[in-house]
């Protein structure tokens, strides 16, 4: 069975919630950050499988996402002049306003 598959094992699931709920004595906070994430939290049910005491925070989310299109076309014209813009990886690909990348 490959690692994927194993995550996929309700009894596994259930033995590391029920090691989680035995272990954990604080408040433990996690934050996502990308939308997708999300909606895969709550797609699965993990907020309602786990523990009170941990608390998830959903984040500003990803620069894909939150980086409005006339945001794009201001970098795409700095960049034509010859200025150097620094980036997270993933927007790079992020079409602009004229679907120039």
């Amino acid at each position: 069975m490959n690692l994927l598959n194993k995550f996929k094992d309700p009894r596994l699931c259930l033995n590391i919630l029920d090691q989680i709920k035995t272990e954990l004595k604080e408040e433990f906070r996690f934050m996502e950050v990308c939308g997708t994430h999300t909606v895969a939290i709550f797609q699965s049910g993990l907020r309602t499988l786990l523990p009170e005491k941990i608390v998830h925070l959903s984040g500003p989310g990803c620069p894909v996402c939150v980086t409005h299109d006339r945001e794009i076309a201001a970098y795409l014209a700095l960049a034509e002049k010859d200025l150097t813009i620094a980036t997270f990886g993933d927007l790079i690909k992020v079409p602009g306003p004229a679907g120039k990348i």
